[in-house]
């Protein structure tokens, strides 16, 4: 997980300010996220 917000980051966030770069971060662990919970969800 970490290591996919840290590419998303670090492709995403290269050429912008660091509040953006926080939001980069924030999309990315919202994505992560729910990607995990869809993969738990649709297994049942």
């Amino acid at each position: 997980m970490t290591v996919n917000i840290a590419l998303a980051v670090a492709i995403g966030g290269s050429s912008v300010t660091a509040r953006q770069r926080m939001e980069w971060t924030i999309l990315a662990s919202a994505g992560t996220i729910g990607a995990l919970l869809a993969l738990l969800l649709r297994r049942r």
